[in-house]
């Protein structure tokens, strides 16, 4: 019995990655284990019978794949600008002055370490 709970932990593991540690990888980690679940079901309630009778409001699985979209092309974003802050440093380009260049990559490392 204990192998096969031990089997079954490990392929668990094998397929979820890691333990999460942060938001966004608690996210990925949410979804990947409910990669099959229908998406229409609530995850987080948070009400039930105020807009009606039988009437749920809440987050979805699907809510939670459309965030998990808008947070990865966020971070592609973030990227992009952090890439040509670097390459506006390395030809020298100062059209808004190093200054602003330094405020820019500043804000986008801030926002992607959130």
């Amino acid at each position: 019995m204990a192998s096969s709970m031990n089997r079954m932990r490990q392929e668990t593991i094998d397929r979820l990655g890691p333990e999460p540690t942060t938001p966004a990888e608690r996210l990925a980690h949410t979804l990947a284990a409910h990669a099959e679940t229908d998406g229409g079901w609530l995850v987080a309630e948070a009400t039930s019978g105020i807009y009606g009778d039988g009437v749920r409001t809440g987050i979805t699985l699907d809510d939670l794949r459309a965030i998990q979209q808008q947070l990865t092309a966020a971070e592609a974003r973030i990227a992009n600008v952090l890439t040509l802050c670097d390459e506006a440093d390395r030809q020298g380009i100062i059209s808004g002055g190093s200054f602003q260049v330094n405020i820019v990559r500043a804000a986008a490392n801030a926002t992607s370490a959130q």
